[in-house]
């Protein structure tokens, strides 16, 4: 997880809408959808560790472990 990327109020903003439908997709148990909002997040604003650990629990719901275990080390880097 880059910290030395700039990211805009703008691009802070619409990534935190895609975690709150990541969010909403994951208590729907619709974890590849809820993985592919939060993936959108990451693309906009990469300095935020909530949305790798997010999406890791999406991996972890989907089985996916080694995505997993990449995203919540990068949660934490």
């Amino acid at each position: 997880m880059p910290s030395t990327i700039e990211v805009s109020p703008e691009a802070k903003a619409k990534a935190k809408e895609f975690k709150d439908n990541g969010n909403r997709y994951l208590t729907m148990s619709k974890f590849s959808l809820a993985a592919d909002q939060y993936t959108e997040a990451i693309a906009l604003d990469p300095t935020d560790p909530i949305f790798y650990a997010n999406r890791a629990q999406a991996y972890i719901k989907m089985e996916s472990y080694g995505a997993a275990i990449l995203d919540a080390n990068s949660s934490i880097t």
